[in-house]
């Protein structure tokens, strides 16, 4: 008796399964939210391109310089501490004799997983007592890639004065990384030393 109600119970199972599966034969499956279409890539950039960032000074020193320590050992600092970054902690200012500037510029960018993200870029300058650039870096703070440093940029055009709504394009920021040694930083952006109305 107990063979005969087990048997039925597993006919019962597998006719629900077959009417299922064979009602769903021939629908579209929808994604599900976490799986992000393809974004496009070209216009993504165009868009931050024609737009540009607002680079906004959330810091400023006097008697201060880069840390060039921390700067030129990035990619080997962070190898060893085998952890995620503060990216941050590397533009942060030292003692020293020149003024010191830390701008922030937030834009949208492809994340690893293909979804549209916000992403922080970090511009310093070191500028003398009128406000002549001496150096310059920027970097996305939530960079990812292995070397970390393939996002790194620093000033090649330097002895421009830095004033206010200033063009990011005219310090023309090259990249540092070895095998894209001299790449020009392909951003606009507007730099703003007072509080942005």
């Amino acid at each position: 008796m107990k063979n005969k109600g087990f048997s039925t119970c597993i006919i019962f199972i597998a006719a629900v399964l077959f009417s299922c599966n064979s009602s769903l034969l021939g629908k579209k499956v929808d994604k599900l939210d976490w799986m992000h279409s393809e974004p496009n890539y070209d216009s993504l950039q165009m868009e931050n391109r024609r737009i540009g960032k607002n680079y906004l000074v959330v810091d400023s020193s006097y008697n201060s310089d880069f840390n060039y320590n921390l700067l030129n050992a990035m990619d080997s600092l962070i190898e060893a501490s085998r952890k995620w970054p503060d990216a941050e902690r590397f533009f942060l200012p030292v003692a020293g004799k020149y003024k010191y500037y830390r701008f922030k510029a937030r834009f949208k960018g492809v994340s690893y997983d293909n979804s549209l993200k916000d992403f922080n870029d970090i511009l310093i300058i070191k500028t003398d007592s009128v406000n002549t650039i001496i150096d310059a870096y920027q970097y996305t703070l939530e960079w990812a890639e292995y070397p970390f440093t393939t996002d790194l940029y620093r000033i090649s055009n330097k002895g421009e004065r830095l004033v206010d709504k200033l063009n990011v394009d005219s310090l023309e920021m090259k990249k540092i990384a070895d095998y894209e040694n001299g790449k020009l930083l392909d951003d606009k952006g507007i730099i703003y030393l007072k509080p942005k109305k």
